[in-house]
């Protein structure tokens, strides 16, 4: 596990050129490894794009709810923009449902479980 030993490194990110691919430069010298996991903020700053243009594929972490499925659009919209772009290899590996009472009223409000239509969605990118 490495941890940034800066206070707010997605500022440091700002003024860098070339800054969507730091992480992708540091992740390139390291030799002898199978998995490298990136975990990222609910944002979709510098730090999140940095990890996903620095990676192969990526598995999502969804609340089973609403709000996160709603934010979960951005989220596809901008790997669409990064694989155009900056990484024409990335795709999305699955979905990992966090929080989830199925007997909550957000579950419910879903009418049923919603990952396979969430493949069904990403087939179509």
């Amino acid at each position: 596990m490495i941890l940034s030993d800066k206070e707010n490194p997605e500022i440091e990110l700002v003024d860098l050129s070339n800054r969507e691919f730091v992480l992708r430069s540091i992740i390139e010298k390291i030799e002898n490894y199978d998995f490298i996991i990136i975990d990222c903020p609910p944002a979709l700053g510098l730090l999140t794009i940095n990890a996903i243009v620095a990676s192969d594929s990526i598995i999502i972490p969804l609340q089973c709810e609403f709000f996160a499925l709603e934010g979960l659009t951005s989220l596809i919209k901008t790997i669409d923009l990064i694989k155009v772009n900056y990484n024409n290899k990335i795709f999305i590996e699955g979905f990992i449902k966090s929080h989830l009472k199925e007997t909550g009223s957000a579950y419910a409000s879903l009418g049923q479980d919603p990952l396979p239509r969430l493949h069904d969605l990403i087939a179509l990118h």
